[in-house]
């Protein structure tokens, strides 16, 4: 090779080392990465999942060419376009999905990312997308419930750790503990409000139902108490308590709160149960239908019960898989549908079904042999009760959610 060969050579090797060392540069602008696209919730959207699940993703390869590394990101969430009332951030998040750990509210939320690599400088944001959620949070209040929740005079009345919690809800959006009522010799479990009373079974050996006169919403006063054998879940309809104690169904009458007289025993054997027009529905491994003026047994299914709902002429279980059963004829139940979903909880609003376990489920039950699945909320387990058009759910944490 000539001299001048030689020569032309090594200022190439020295103009690509000179390049070379500018893009190892991670900083340097031209070696950024691009800026995300956004891929969902997508722009002016409504998420039927609260939180909604982000995704984004990048134009090029998301490793460095020259040092390997992948790209990680920085996701914001803010209720301004201009990102001056952030909501949720998190940086140097190794994926390009997320689903955030707490529930979005009743506004317009706006979002965006960026990426860098881990030894760089950040890219340009990307351009920001709006969103809403279908099922947004309204409020929250710290207490749990441990047994059923019951609302009435704009009060929540929850059993949690063997007490009874009171949540003012006379603004839905600012829920407040007003106190927990404690009995050292009584345990809160199963609840039931019927006129100006608050009736409980309290669980044990030696349980009993109680009876509270809500005259006071704040102040439940215990007006009577009648000792019971392991009592556990029950209803009240006409003048009449049916407890079941033991499993078995009994009917207690309490016509004079002051006085609570055992009337009757009915066939069945349960751990849960709901009184209709007259039927009572008993479940546990199956579901017996009882009609009250014969004290028969009239049907029985073969479902496993951990919770019954019934609304107008529908039966609701939930059980693994949930089931729904018309019993307009309640000696002539039929399936309606049966709904791949596991559920503790269970309760109808409107056109809606909440199944609650692990996450709420919500199903469009417009039509009803076929339930249309809408979305989730997650964490919200139940208990679940109406008041409105809002939710309450007592686990993890009472949360109320707007459903309309």
């Amino acid at each position: 090779m000539s001299r001048c060969g030689k020569g032309f050579l090594i200022l190439l090797l020295v103009i690509l080392y000179c390049e070379r060392k500018e893009y190892l540069n991670p900083y340097d602008p031209i070696n950024l990465p691009p800026a995300p696209y956004l891929q969902e919730p997508q722009d002016d959207s409504t998420s039927v999942d609260n939180p909604p699940h982000f995704h984004w993703d990048v134009s090029e390869d998301t490793l460095n060419p020259f040092y390997g590394e992948p790209l990680i990101y920085e996701l914001r969430v803010d209720t301004t376009d201009e990102f001056s009332d952030t909501v949720y951030n998190i940086t140097n998040h190794l994926w390009s999905s997320l689903s955030p750990e707490h529930l979005f509210g009743d506004n317009t939320y706006y979002w965006q990312t960026r990426a860098r690599y881990i030894d760089g400088g950040w890219s340009e944001w990307s351009p920001a997308w709006k969103f809403d959620v279908l099922f947004p949070l309204v409020a929250s209040c710290a207490v749990t419930a441990t047994g059923d929740m019951v609302s009435a005079n704009d009060r929540i009345y929850m059993a949690t750790n063997g007490d009874l919690a009171i949540i003012n809800i006379s603004n839905p959006h600012t829920p407040y503990l007003v106190q927990t009522y404690h009995d050292s010799a009584l345990a809160f479990n199963h609840l039931f409000i019927s006129g100006q009373y608050l009736y409980v079974t309290h669980t044990g050996y030696y349980g009993s139902i109680s009876v509270y006169n809500l005259e006071n919403p704040d102040q439940p006063v215990l007006t009577n108490s009648l000792t019971l054998h392991i009592p556990g879940d029950f209803w009240i309809d006409n003048d009449r308590a049916y407890v079941l104690c033991d499993h078995i169904p009994i009917v207690i009458d309490i016509t004079d709160s002051d006085s609570l007289i055992i009337v009757d025993t009915l066939p069945g054997y349960g751990n849960h149960i709901v009184v209709d027009n007259d039927y009572a529905y008993v479940g546990g491994n199956g579901i017996y239908i009882i009609d009250l003026q014969s004290g028969n047994t009239v049907a029985t299914l073969s479902t496993y019960t951990n919770k019954l709902h019934i609304n107008e002429h529908y039966l609701f279980v939930a059980s693994n898989p949930t089931m729904i059963y018309d019993i307009i004829s309640p000696a002539n139940p039929v399936q309606v549908n049966c709904i791949e979903k596991i559920a503790y909880h269970i309760i109808t609003a409107g056109d809606y079904l909440f199944l609650g376990f692990n996450s709420m489920y919500i199903y469009d039950i417009s039509t009803m042999n076929d339930p249309v699945y809408i979305g989730k909320t997650r964490f919200l387990e139940g208990p679940f009760c109406i008041h409105g058009t809002l939710l309450s759910s007592g686990y993890p944490e009472y949360s109320v959610i707007k459903y309309e």
